[in-house]
């Protein structure tokens, strides 16, 4: 029998100024099935604070517990709830947080296997054979941009969206989408060009405006409903300040609003629609 489900990782982020974390458990639903459970790693801390040395040594264990906690009281809660209601409380419980836990944006699947048992898989997968990764330059562009809506009361009103086309041809991941009825509003996807080479600026580039542009002509999305705030590169070597300057004419051209993503005061004008 196949299943439906999505999953997260959790994560142990003792410093928010450094890119270092370590997968420390994952949490799985499935809400078809009413399934809902997680693993934590909650013994074994030796590699956690040989890599991350000046951490109490008490401070990976309290963390980890303190969410297995919570998670034990979103479980048994979950027994009570149907098949939407769980999926909206597993989002709810997995939603992006700031502090020394997080979680990994939801994944989703389907398992030919019993959720328990590709539970384990992806624990083994993603917490015993993968221990400390680096923070991306775009996951951390994003988390300073969730920041600032939190700061100015405007988190509330933007939702993760996977955007597709009705025939499935193109999907865009859209950490910050403003809906109503329906119709999205406004579209902001941050943009790290935080490259060494200028093709890799120019193909990140690329791929964020052809996939937009699909969109758009699927009638999907329109392009004055997108934002794009972009992270620059600190080299001024000049084939990388033309690859910038390439991609921020092709964003423009393309309909869509690119800004520096240090120009807080735009983004919060262009966020309160």
């Amino acid at each position: 029998m196949k299943h439906e489900i999505i999953y997260a990782i959790v994560q142990f982020r003792p410093y928010l100024e450094t890119e270092e974390f370590a997968n420390v458990g994952v949490v799985l639903c499935a809400p078809k099935a009413g399934y809902f459970d997680y693993i934590i790693e909650q013994k074994r801390f030796k590699r956690l604070t040989e890599f991350f040395m000046e951490l109490p040594r008490e401070l990976p264990k309290n963390a980890t517990q303190y969410i297995a906690n919570e998670l034990d009281r979103v479980k048994e809660f979950s027994f009570c709830t149907n098949q939407e209601s769980l999926k909206r409380l597993f989002l709810e419980t997995t939603k992006h947080r700031e502090g020394i836990i997080r979680y990994s944006d939801v994944r989703a699947g389907i398992v030919s296997e019993e959720p328990a048992v590709k539970l384990k898989k992806l624990f083994e997968h993603h917490v015993n054979h993968s221990f400390v990764s680096k923070i991306s330059p775009n996951d951390r562009l994003e988390a300073a941009t969730r920041q600032i809506l939190e700061q100015h009361n405007l988190a509330h009103i933007y939702k993760h969206c996977d955007i597709t086309d009705t025939d499935g041809l193109v999907k865009a991941s859209v950490p910050f989408t403003h809906q109503q009825d329906g119709l999205f509003f406004r579209i902001i996807r941050p943009l790290s060009l935080e490259f060494e080479t200028p093709s890799a600026i120019v193909d990140v580039g690329d791929k964020w405006v052809n996939r937009f542009k699909r969109l758009f002509d699927f009638n999907v999305l329109k392009p004055d409903a997108v934002v794009m705030p972009l992270a620059f590169p600190a080299s001024k070597d000049r084939v990388i300040v033309n690859a910038v300057n390439t991609v921020f004419g092709d964003i423009e051209r393309a309909g869509i609003k690119p800004i520096d993503a240090t120009d807080t005061e735009t983004l919060v004008n262009l966020a309160s629609v």
